[in-house]
């Protein structure tokens, strides 16, 4: 049988979990609003997302659809790619 304490730390996580998922999927509408009309394809092959900091399309659509969330050493990066003008912060 679970204590209570065992019960209380559960629910933390649940809830850490819930928060973490909520500012995912609000880093990724955030972005989807940044890019626009564009495509994911085309803002991945823009010339300032190519050389070393490049990021792949799929990245791109795994920040979009909240699935996971950048890189802090990113952010910058991000910024530049979806012409944020400095709104893109981690």
């Amino acid at each position: 049988m679970a204590s209570s304490d065992d019960k209380q730390q559960q629910e933390q996580t649940k809830q850490e979990k819930a928060r973490q998922e909520k500012e995912r999927a609000d880093f990724g509408r955030a972005l989807r609003r940044f890019r626009g009309g564009v495509s994911v394809r085309a803002l991945a092959k823009r010339e300032c997302n190519q050389g070393k900091n490049n990021i792949s399309r799929s990245s791109l659509s795994r920040y979009e659809t909240g699935k996971i969330l950048p890189k802090l050493s990113h952010a910058e990066h991000l910024d530049t790619l979806y012409d944020a003008g400095g709104k893109i912060q981690l």
